[in-house]
């Protein structure tokens, strides 16, 4: 790999391809530099966020398309970013949430918000905000909350 590089590696979609047999993550062979990142609107519904059906799909409800209302709970997101973390450990990658975020007009997106924030810093988990500030459906300081 490029040794003054950091090389992003990411499922195909959301994070349900993480798992099982859907990830390989053992292929890769050289993992200098190279850092699981996943994006993560899981908004509850199932008690992590994943089918557990070998399916590789996601299960419960997630907030990406921006009006979506959160109807799980802290507890569903911290289980949802452990899983993923577990995933980056046992392939030995460190792992970074690349992009999460809720609608602006969203139910309960504040409440979406901070129980994200505060699972991904119980798990260690650096992380990107879509969108920090911005006049698009998902930015997070028009609504009262500011990250």
């Amino acid at each position: 790999m490029a040794p003054d590089k950091v090389i992003h590696v990411e499922p195909q979609y959301g994070s349900g391809d993480l798992l099982g047999a859907c990830g390989h993550l053992e292929l890769l062979t050289d993992k200098r530099n190279v850092v699981l990142q996943f994006h993560s609107y899981f908004g509850g519904g199932s008690v992590d966020g994943f089918t557990n059906d070998g399916s590789c799909a996601n299960g419960g409800t997630y907030v990406w398309n921006g009006f979506t209302d959160f109807i799980g709970t802290a507890e569903q997101l911290t289980n949802h970013l452990s899983v993923v973390k577990r995933a980056a450990e046992a392939a030995g990658l460190p792992a970074s949430m690349g992009e999460y975020g809720i609608g602006a007009g969203a139910p309960h997106r504040d409440e979406w918000i901070q129980s994200m924030l505060a699972a991904a810093s119980a798990a260690g988990l650096s992380r990107s905000g879509w969108e920090y500030y911005a006049p698009g459906p998902f930015s997070e300081v028009f609504q009262g909350v500011c990250p």
